[in-house]
């Protein structure tokens, strides 16, 4: 409990001081990595909290220091992946263009430490590790980095590794151009399969349009006139004015 509290008063301190922080990071650092290596879940993931915050608030050149100096040999893998797992977190709050283009210094040392752990023994070190490389590997200059600053033994491993990323890359992009060209051509079958079941629908609409009207014309054609008492209309209405007429004249 008491080493608990101790780690969560780091954590605030690196977030509160910040690169006030830097002259205790060497320090500090090699006590939570230390504390790393134990078995308590509880105690692995306060130290983790409070490695984070010293990344992303104190001086970069003073973490990376402090993580190579007290991780990076040490025996314990747990230790070695807590280092290479913070060491990923510093590159992508750097970015590459400033990791790989910064200091001489800075990127030489990086670049060697990742190196070794992507090689090391431990799978979990090799995952941190080889996830940074990547994540390096699509900016132009950093074979030629590597050339530069990785140690000779390493080199053709490291290149193997970000050929295979990159024809990893390249093929999962590739895959991803056919999926969506394939979704469009369904689209497009989709819809040419709406249009076909569209048009004899309307067809047929118009045939019995036309049939409607045909068959009106010819019961119009063949219906039996209107009759009263015998007569058309016209001579009917003929024959009331004669007669009705004439009575209303008489008696006017």
């Amino acid at each position: 409990m008491v080493s608990r509290a101790a780690m969560t008063t780091l954590a605030h301190l690196y977030v509160h001081l910040q690169r006030k922080m830097d002259q205790e990071v060497e320090s500090t650092a090699c006590v939570l990595l230390h504390k790393a290596g134990e078995s308590s879940q509880f105690i692995r993931e306060d130290v983790e909290a409070a490695l984070s915050m010293m990344v992303q608030n104190c001086s970069p050149g003073r973490v990376l220091h402090a993580l190579l100096t007290c991780g990076l040999s040490h025996r314990n893998a747990a230790v070695r992946r807590c280092t290479a797992q913070h060491l990923e977190k510093l590159a992508c709050l750097l970015g590459a263009s400033r990791l790989l283009n910064g200091k001489k210094d800075f990127t030489c040392r990086f670049l060697t430490a990742i190196s070794k752990l992507a090689l090391d023994s431990a799978q979990e070190v090799r995952l941190h590790a080889r996830t940074t490389l990547r994540f390096l590997g699509g900016h132009k200059d950093f074979l030629k980095m590597v050339e530069k600053f990785v140690p000779p033994r390493d080199k053709t491993s490291i290149k193997d590794i970000i050929t295979k990323s990159r024809g990893l890359r390249r093929k999962k992009a590739r895959l991803q151009r056919v999926a969506t060209a394939s979704r469009g051509c369904k689209n497009q079958v989709s819809r040419d399969a709406v249009c076909e079941n569209e048009a004899p629908l309307n067809a047929s609409s118009e045939v019995q349009t036309a049939e409607r009207r045909e068959r009106e014309a010819a019961l119009q054609e063949s219906s039996i006139p209107l009759l009263i008492h015998g007569h058309t209309i016209e001579e009917y209405q003929t024959i009331y004015h004669s007669v009705v007429d004439s009575m209303v004249s008489t008696t006017s």
